[in-house]
């Protein structure tokens, strides 16, 4: 185990980059934004973050892309390893949620408009001022983007989930398996192309593709539960935490995920059985964000008090 301090606040986002293994880090100090690289070879001294100039922020699986919204609306993408910057679009608000695909290639918004309706943000990283937008009608407080790239689930709070399907633009059309597109359809600008909700039943604050896209976690207070999006059934409740569930990782396959609460404890589970693997308990406070290394090899937590920690899994 490795405990490491950071200048951070408290720390929001962690992710392995996939090239060096090293982890980034993403946090707050006096409520601004800002990044750290952490090499596996670096001594154990306070890592300082670099600021960034986002009132909103998001790092990306691949731990080499963050983006963010500076104070002048200005949609943001920077590559950390090239240290390199470029304006995704000119937005009108800086109040909108962000969030990657799996594959860190696409960057998707949600932002709660007046009159009960939300409006999306969709835009490839790696292109200048290419965001395209649609409207969907409710609020939404929650969403993950599946790993195709080109669906997104949304939870609302009337505890309704909603795949809506963006257009593919030259890419192959997906859709998961038993979900068709004659429930409801539409194509609002071109974009949506077509929508599948079905009710939860659960006070959800955050949502989570696994890697394969066949399950959707949600996590609702103290536990995870695990869906079968083709069935749109609950398959396990992952209960043993005794504080809030605030983060959750899968590993690469898909087979187990970790989770961190705000009980100071991760914990990593069985997909397939919903059983409890293993609880690590550190010398850190209530846990924010977790993280997993491509090779599985290595997990990450970070706490509310700036400090991050590493270790081996086996």
């Amino acid at each position: 185990m490795r405990l490491v301090g950071t200048s951070a606040d408290c720390i929001l986002e962690l992710a392995f980059q996939a090239e060096s293994g090293s982890l980034t880090i993403r946090g707050e100090r006096n409520d601004r934004h800002g990044y750290a690289t952490l090499a596996m070879t670096a001594p154990d001294e306070i890592v300082s973050l670099r600021p960034l100039p986002f009132d909103t922020a998001a790092l990306a699986p691949n731990g080499r892309l963050i983006a963010g919204i500076d104070p002048k609306g200005a949609l943001l993408c920077r590559d950390l390893v090239r240290d390199s910057e470029w304006r995704l679009h000119r937005l009108r608000s800086n109040e909108m949620r962000l969030t990657f695909s799996a594959d860190s290639r696409f960057l998707f918004g949600l932002c709660n408009r007046s009159m009960g309706r939300t409006m999306l943000l969709r835009c490839p990283t790696g292109m200048r001022d290419s965001a395209t937008f649609d409207t969907i009608a409710n609020w939404f407080h929650a969403f993950a983007v599946h790993p195709c790239g080109n669906i997104i689930a949304l939870y609302e709070s009337s505890q309704r989930i909603t795949l809506a399907r963006f257009d593919g633009e030259g890419e192959k059309d997906t859709w998961p398996p038993g979900h068709d597109e004659q429930e409801l359809s539409c194509n609002w600008a071109g974009r949506i192309l077509a929508m599948r909700s079905w009710p939860l039943n659960l006070n959800v604050h955050d949502i989570r593709f696994s890697p394969d896209g066949r399950l959707l976690a949600c996590t609702a207070g103290a536990h995870v539960a695990l869906w079968d999006v083709e069935e749109r059934r609950q398959i396990h409740a992952l209960i043993s935490h005794a504080g809030m569930v605030t983060s959750m990782a899968f590993n690469a396959t898909g087979s187990q995920i970790i989770t961190g609460s705000h009980d100071r404890s991760v914990r990593m589970w069985d997909v397939s059985t919903g059983r409890l693997l293993r609880t690590y308990r550190w010398p850190i406070g209530p846990v924010l964000a977790v993280a997993l290394s491509q090779d599985e090899l290595t997990a990450a937590a970070g706490d509310n008090a700036g400090h991050v920690v590493l270790w081996d899994l086996d």
